[in-house]
């Protein structure tokens, strides 16, 4: 634990029992009960605005024990009730859902012991089953629960050997934690929940751990850009980042009747966006297909570096070296992969399946390469569908992908 900061606020919370004996509350963001005693009061209503901690102090210096009030602030922080001031934005905004089993023997966490580790792990899992921006078929949300359900478990003392390359890599066990789901509400709009996805981003970057998102429809990659930026900003990192994207579809519509029709933030616009709001200096779009209208092609001129379009047919065909040789070294890319990448033998349940794409061994191949040659600065992984269980090879090749990419990444960053 972090030493205890000046200023405090309260997390939201809701009372749940209430006697002359007992205090029992609920805190909002972990929706996880605590245990009191009718004294804390004085701390929960005192504190439901940011205060400072020597302030407070003070002004209960004449009607109670110093060492008494220490130790109820300090038994209040430790559990996760009272949280930095810096933080009130974000605590006000989210909710979070325990995963039930973490990817890869990585160990659960939540968001207030992430923001008030000493010293925070280099990346952290973070669910968002939201489908509510798709224009087409439904059942990403499912995707996080999936994903996990079908990402292996490894003994923390096993080093992991490769065994298509024959190549023995550390076990990455320790380098992660798993926040679980950020909840969204009934019925809530793209734009909303982005903004809360956002806040999440922004706070897990500005700590210097990567956030690895498991998808949720393609709309969530948006403001997890958005928010990694504001945090590379806020500590001071350099604002450049390019933008690799994995995926059957542009999702960069040319068109403006494609925004009146459907919104500006779905799950097909994300690119444009990004690219509109000069969130990415450089775009690389791997596995794109199909046949649409020259209007849709989806080619910029608003990049500063790059627009490089890699389709399915070459991505397929290039060797791994040759093909990590089109992507431009230099700065740190931002990775979203849209798993109807994968040809629809390999990832049936996904919401707009596309012939004609990778298998699941050449997506695993070609992300290896990726981490293990390029600065990565955030991963996702979206459009999973399908339920989680041993039938959904949906499922499997992404976390299967998911894996060999982050056991690179994990060694570099350690």
């Amino acid at each position: 634990m972090a030493a205890i900061p000046d200023r405090l606020v309260i997390q939201p919370y809701t009372v749940e029992v209430e006697t002359a004996e007992s205090l029992v509350v609920r805190g909002v963001v972990l929706d996880r009960s605590y245990q009191l005693t009718p004294d804390f009061l004085l701390f929960l209503k005192y504190f439901e605005q940011p205060a400072g901690r020597e302030e407070f102090l003070r002004e209960q210096a004449g009607s109670y024990d110093r060492a008494e009030l220490e130790a109820g602030l300090d038994h209040l922080c430790g559990v996760g009730l009272l949280v930095p001031a810096q933080h009130v934005d974000l605590m006000r905004s989210v909710q979070f859902a325990p995963p039930l089993a973490p990817p890869f023997g990585f160990e659960k966490g939540d968001i207030i012991g992430f923001l008030q580790a000493e010293q925070p792990p280099a990346a952290v899992v973070v669910g968002f089953p939201y489908d509510g921006a798709t224009t087409a078929g439904s059942g990403a949300r499912s995707g996080p629960e999936s994903i996990r359900y079908c990402a292996p478990v490894r003994p923390a003392s096993e080093r992991i050997a490769d065994l298509a390359s024959g190549e023995v890599l550390n076990s990455f066990l320790g380098a992660a934690i798993d926040l679980g789901d950020l909840r969204p509400r009934p019925g809530e709009s793209a734009e909303s929940y982005g903004s809360r996805i956002e806040a999440v981003a922004a706070a897990v970057a500005a700590r210097g751990s990567m956030l690895i998102g498991l998808g949720g429809d393609h709309s969530i990659t948006y403001p997890l850009i958005k928010g990694l930026q504001r945090g590379r900003a806020e500590r001071g990192a350099p604002g450049e980042l390019g933008l690799l994207h994995f995926d059957a579809h542009t999702d960069f519509p040319q068109a403006d009747n494609f925004h009146q029709l459907h919104g500006r933030h779905t799950h097909g616009t994300f690119v444009r966006n990004v690219v509109d709001d000069g969130l990415a200096t450089a775009l690389i779009q791997v596995g794109v297909r199909g046949l649409v209208p020259g209007s849709e092609a989806g080619r910029s001129s608003r990049l500063a570096r790059s627009h490089l379009v890699i389709g399915a047919h070459e991505a397929a065909a290039l060797d791994c070296a040759a093909f990590v040789g089109r992507i431009p070294a230099g700065l740190p890319y931002y990775l979203t992969v849209d798993i109807d990448v994968l040809d629809p033998a390999f990832a049936p349940d996904t919401g707009t399946p596309v012939p004609g794409g990778l298998s699941s061994q050449r997506l695993t191949e070609l992300l290896g390469w990726i981490a293990q040659e390029r600065e990565l600065a955030g991963i996702d992984l979206t459009e999973v569908a399908g339920s989680p269980c041993r039938a959904n090879r949906t499922a499997a090749a992404a976390a299967d992908a998911l894996e060999h990419c982050l056991v690179r990444v994990l060694a570099r960053r350690g």
